[in-house]
Parts: C-alpha cells; structure tokens; sequence
C-alpha cells in the first residue's frame, strides 16, 4: 500500500538516496567527501561560488546585499579583525623577499 504523498515504491536507507541533498552540486559533493570538516566560511564560500556559477569575479562583484552570506562570500568573517605583531610584519616580508628572489633566480637560470 502506497502512502501519502508516495509515488512508487520508496527508496531504503541503505542505498545513499534518503538524505542526500539532490541540490547540493558535484564539486561540492567531492570537497565534502575529501574533507570530512569543512569550516563553515569555506562551505559559505563554495555555496557563494555555486551561486555565481563557479565564477569568482561574480562573487566578487554580488549584488545580493540582503542574502545572509553575503558579509561571508570571500572566505572571511568580516567581524574579526586580526592584527599583527611588528614581528610577525617582518618576519612575512622576509619570507616574500626571499620567494621573490629565488623566483628571479629561476626565470633567470631557464
């Protein structure tokens, strides 16, 4: 006998099909399925990216102001704000000198 609302025979649950979110795109399936925790500003980010049909310059430039993720749409949480010590400043710019000299060095040895 066949339920309200059922059309055909109703899937198990053994086979993957109840509980699966049939909206939920291929690219974003295998992020998942690659990486068991995913934060919540990366799937915000690939939820942003699925929106804009995978094209980073229209995530960018959304105009969907009153959509709750749009503060989160770049991967970052626009309320907080993360300062660095003098330090930390030069030691990174000592590190991008350096990547930027041997890159030099590269193209200059091809």
């Amino acid at each position: 006998m066949m339920g309200y609302g059922v059309i055909g025979n109703t899937p198990d649950f053994d086979s993957g099909i109840v509980g699966s979110n049939p909206a939920i795109p291929a690219k974003i399936k295998e992020t998942l399925m690659e990486d068991k925790k995913i934060s919540p500003l990366k799937a915000i980010k690939e939820k942003c990216m699925d929106c804009c049909c995978w094209q980073y310059s229209e995530v960018k430039n959304c105009t969907a102001t009153k959509c709750p993720l749009y503060l989160f749409r770049m991967g970052k949480n626009p309320y907080i704000k993360r300062t660095m010590s003098e330090d930390r400043k030069a030691e990174l710019r000592d590190r991008l000198q350096a990547a930027r000299e041997k890159q030099k060095e590269d193209i200059n040895n091809e």
